[in-house]
């Protein structure tokens, strides 16, 4: 008989807040507890928001009570009163393990520190690139040190890719890598909705859309891809086939994209959506024959595997949040500068056979390997022997 497990997850970042942490761990409790374990999450008060409430399939959430800090789309608990809140709820339940979802939480740290002084196996996430950015890496690499006598109290660490795990010091514990999850019941291929998508948006038939998902940032590269997609273009005045550019998103780009547009002269090629909510998209990947996401830097990559889910052949570049995705040439490619990036544009816009082989590969890939079930799966399976320990140790 399968063990039924009691997990807490604690976070920062959980509905009704917004981001990709949200989403992502809305989505792992969630199928977590489709398979029967019962899960609590522990978070931090939001106005309007209740104290104590169950939602979706069984999901307990717990709101504790203090100041939270709200910055740059973030809200952050900061209140130390959490923590003696936490440790009543610890008293109260008789939680198999506990599990932390990010390295830069207050919140997360100081109620795993908590459950580890209790005898509690905890497990902490990592779900970002601490050190891809230039300016902070010399921070990061520092923060990350002096984490690790804390992070080796932990029981495990989990992380989304193996550049994650690479740039982590030396531990004493295991380190575990469980990629982000794509909803396979909601991101696939569909005939249907492509062609009424596409009617809409005023494609015909033959022509090929090469789309884009995601914030209108520098580091996200969308104005390098409107560049280059627009010399594209010229290059191809009699072509068979029209290149159409579909670009979704909103970010402070946003005026100089749509300047870069105007200057080339090519606007009736494009189509920019603006901001769409995220259950609206897997209509536009649908409507795209190609993903073009010539990003600089990727904690994991989601639109990435929403896109190969729905059947969308990416080209991105060859970074530390991508490359655990992709397997160049197989299902998408990965390129390691703008000029092979637009090299391999090229070669996907004029093989009709090699898109095909690439759609059907990218979503087989992530029906087998980064569907939520599995995702779910792997997860616990990791908590299994933590669990089944305390268990036997109570």
């Amino acid at each position: 008989m399968q063990d039924r497990f009691n997990i807490c997850f604690v976070t920062d970042a959980f509905p009704p807040s917004i981001g990709g942490v949200q989403f992502h761990t809305y989505e792992l409790v969630k199928h977590i507890s489709k398979l029967g374990h019962k899960v609590t999450v522990i978070t931090h008060n939001l106005p309007n928001a209740k104290e104590k409430e169950v939602i979706g399939d069984n999901i307990e959430v717990r709101r504790l009570k203090g100041k939270v800090l709200y910055f740059g789309g973030h809200d952050e608990a900061i209140d130390f009163r959490m923590i003696g809140q936490f440790k009543k709820i610890l008293k109260q339940e008789n939680f198999d393990a506990i599990y932390g979802q990010s390295f830069l939480s207050f919140l997360v740290f100081g109620c795993l520190y908590t459950a580890y002084r209790e005898g509690i196996p905890t497990i902490i996430t990592k779900c970002s690139i601490i050190e891809q950015h230039r300016k902070t890496r010399i921070f990061a690499k520092l923060y990350l040190h002096i984490l690790v006598p804390f992070l080796n109290k932990f029981t495990a660490v989990k992380v989304i890719t193996e550049g994650s795990k690479q740039e982590l010091p030396r531990l004493k514990i295991p380190v575990i890598v469980i990629p982000h999850g794509v909803d396979t019941s909601k991101w696939y291929p569909n005939p249907r909705i492509r062609q009424e998508t596409r009617e809409r948006l005023g494609y015909k038939p033959n022509d090929i859309v090469i789309g884009y998902l995601g914030r209108f940032v520098a580091r996200k590269g969308a104005l390098q891809l409107v560049k280059i997609v627009s010399s594209l273009i010229k290059k191809r005045v009699a072509a068979t086939f029209r290149l159409r550019i579909l670009l979704i998103g909103d970010g402070s780009l946003m005026s100089t994209i749509k300047q870069e547009i105007k200057k080339t002269g090519l606007k009736e090629h494009f189509i920019l959506t603006g901001y769409m909510a995220h259950n609206e998209t897997p209509i536009y990947y649908n409507a795209m024959d190609i993903f073009a996401f010539p990003t600089y830097g990727e904690a994991f990559g989601i639109v990435l595997t929403e896109a190969m889910a729905c059947g969308v052949p990416p080209v991105t570049m060859n970074n530390w949040g991508t490359r655990d995705i992709i397997t160049d040439g197989e299902d998408g490619f990965l390129a390691n500068s703008i000029e092979q990036f637009k090299e391999r544009l090229t070669l996907l816009i004029d093989n009709q056979e090699l898109r095909k082989k690439l759609r059907q590969n990218a979503h087989k890939k992530m029906e087998r390997d980064f569907s939520w079930d599995v995702s779910a799966k792997r997860t616990v399976e990791m908590l299994n022997p933590v669990c089944r320990q305390t268990r036997y140790e109570c």
